[in-house]
């Protein structure tokens, strides 16, 4: 279990923040998904990847620790201060987390699988329990509620006491 959790922790971890962006819920959560997989192996029955098992696990831990919660503030983990373009990549994390977090948790979570992970669809389909055509059609309109999300941010001024206000209102 020592080397299986070695194995996982960082993409659990990469998955599990991306979907909920708090450091300390990130960590109990793949705690909890780990456990979950140590009590569960023997249930295991090999007609999915690995992968595509633990997966699941983590998205439902995940969807089961955000129902209710109001969208988080983003936390950034790596930040290097100092780099080359350091403020334009903050800038842009800023802009994604911020559109990722006005979508429903089912389609973040999906976005997130597709472009974060590279899963399939038919992939994803089996993580979530949902035919590929949902997961299809949740991309498309997780996809347009992303280009509605930049539209609009695009159009805020944000102010010295980072207070943000959209431009048609000044």
């Amino acid at each position: 279990m020592e080397a299986f959790y070695r194995l996982w922790y960082p993409r659990l971890f990469r998955f599990l923040y991306r979907l909920c962006r708090q450091y300390g819920q990130t960590e109990e959560l793949v705690n909890d998904v780990m456990l979950i997989v140590w009590r569960k192996a023997p249930e295991f029955r090999y007609e999915s990847r690995v992968s595509t098992w633990v997966f699941g696990i983590a998205h439902r831990c995940g969807l089961k620790a955000l129902r209710g919660q109001s969208p988080a503030t983003v936390e950034y983990l790596d930040e290097r201060e100092g780099t080359v373009g350091f403020e334009r990549g903050v800038e842009r994390r800023d802009w994604v987390q911020r559109a990722l977090s006005r979508l429903p948790a089912e389609h973040r979570a999906t976005v997130e699988m597709v472009f974060y992970l590279g899963l399939s669809y038919r992939e994803i389909g089996e993580i979530q329990g949902c035919p590929e055509n949902t997961i299809k059609t949740r991309m498309y309109h997780a996809r347009r509620r992303l280009r509605e999300s930049f539209e609009s941010l695009s159009e805020e001024v944000v102010h010295d006491d980072g207070t943000r206000t959209p431009t048609g209102y000044l």
